[in-house]
């Protein structure tokens, strides 16, 4: 409760207790340093940092030595970062009274033991969770790689441009790009996409989260990146709207190799992954506070476009490591969807609000069948549920296997279906299908008869 006050406090401008931050402070360090079953600490990132780096060498042995000594450099800076963070941690805890924390900013202290030459700060975030950050500033590489993506010059800029729109930021200033990432394959394979560029690996800092684990910051830039787009140095709100914009083109089925390029990179730098076993199939973006996505049908085709057209920009991603290109991978061996219209003519889908929803029966013995229609929240037009309900259709939001649905009810399919002959007609030829093998569906194709509109056809 005291720490919740002292949260909602700090989110509010009013001072935070200097022996609440030294608490805080020790909290943070302890969670770091010794094993905890629900915490990654300091040991448990730097193995798996550690195996990470040995598969990208592994894998990235195809490419050329240079790759290889990429990944080396990595790995000797990464045991430099974790000893020095180590260090730190050890002797801040030991002598944690002694600490000497001054206020830098509104939710930040900087943290100093007299004699040492420390740059560690303690801050709230705006998730109203606590991080101690060990700054280090690593220098780890410095070098110019080949090309081995081997793509024409406008694809790369395409390519190039995915990154920028995601993680990446073009500082025009300094004709630079530059990331800052805790994921190891977006240091490995950043670089590779800015052949013969001079490409400069830094390790920021060592960052204690509260909340679940402790991580790595790396810091890519990439020197004398001129004669760019314009959009590169658009404010991030503007490059938001443009990715919305790509969304919803690919979501129409406007999709070519070189939106396919763009968005699967965009994708991989900063879309959501769905996970190993999810049976998901489509592309979710997190653009601002909201998610977006590309339907099932549009991102199988993307996926198989990309792998068609660029496979060894998919091929170098996974060898980095990367789960997000693994699962494009398997998007595209997904088979394609029989075109819609052959399905409607056996009436297993209907139209409702401009989308067309997949019809359901439902049968107890020989006596009840019941018929809805649904459609994954996921794959629904954006906004289909609020014209549904302005059209005056009951849409229910079900959980099915884990996959959220959009369900209409029989009540209104019947409503509106006496007033829709196209509607009609697709819960009659779907009915009269059910019909050979289930008994108890000839109720639903009598009820139907009685509500047939004027202009239907059997």
């Amino acid at each position: 409760m005291k720490e919740d006050e002292a949260v909602a406090a700090g989110e509010a401008g009013a001072e935070f207790d200097e022996e609440f931050v030294r608490g805080k402070l020790r909290e943070l360090l302890r969670k770091a340093l010794f094993h905890r079953y629900n915490y990654r600490g300091l040991e448990a990132t730097h193995n798996k940092v550690m195996w990470e780096l040995i598969n990208i060498k592994a894998n990235y042995a195809r490419y050329g030595e240079a790759y290889v000594e990429l990944v080396n450099k990595f790995e000797v800076g990464k045991e430099k970062a974790f000893r020095i963070a180590r260090k730190v941690a050890k002797e801040a805890l030991e002598r944690i009274d002694e600490l000497e924390i001054k206020r830098t900013g509104k939710t930040t202290w900087q943290v100093k033991l007299p004699g040492e030459r420390w740059r560690v700060y303690i801050y709230l975030k705006p998730s109203g969770k606590w991080c101690v950050e060990i700054r280090l500033y690593i220098k780890v590489a410095k070098l110019r790689l080949p090309d081995i993506l081997k793509l024409p010059p406008e694809w790369l800029r395409i390519a190039q441009e995915g990154w920028v729109f995601g993680d990446a930021t073009y500082r025009a200033r300094y004709r630079e790009i530059a990331m800052t990432t805790s994921q190891a394959w977006q240091v490995a394979s950043f670089p590779g996409f800015w052949p013969g560029k001079e490409v400069e690996v830094h390790i920021k800092s060592i960052a204690i989260h509260e909340k679940r684990h402790v991580s790595i910051m790396w810091t890519v830039k990439v020197k004398g990146v001129c004669n760019v787009p314009r959009v590169w140095s658009f404010p991030k709100v503007v490059k938001q709207r443009i990715i919305v914009d790509e969304i919803e083109k690919a979501n129409e089925g406007e999709i070519d190799e070189q939106r396919a390029l763009k968005l699967a990179l965009l994708y991989a730098a900063d879309g959501e992954y769905p996970g190993s076993n999810s049976a998901r199939r489509v592309l979710e973006f997190a653009v601002g506070r909201r998610s977006r996505w590309i339907r099932t049908e549009q991102s199988v085709r993307l996926a198989k476009l990309l792998l068609e057209k660029a496979p060894q920009v998919v091929a170098f991603l996974c060898a980095s490591g990367c789960r997000k290109a693994q699962y494009l991978a398997r998007l595209a061996l997904v088979e394609s969807r029989k075109p819609r219209a052959a399905r409607q003519q056996h009436g297993f889908y209907a139209p409702i609000a401009g989308a067309m929803l997949n019809l359901v029966i439902v049968t107890t013995g020989d006596e009840y069948a019941y018929i809805y229609a649904r459609m994954p929240v996921s794959n629904a037009p954006q906004g289909w549920y609020e014209r549904a309900v302005e059209e005056g259709w009951t849409v229910n939001v079900v959980r099915n296997a884990g996959t959220l649905y959009y369900e209409v009810p029989q009540d209104s399919l019947f409503e509106h279906a006496s007033e829709d002959p196209e509607l009609w007609e697709a819960l009659y030829s779907f009915a009269l299908a059910k019909a050979q093998a289930k008994p108890a569906a000839k109720k639903l194709v009598e009820k139907l008869l009685r509500i047939k509109p004027a202009r239907a056809q059997e």
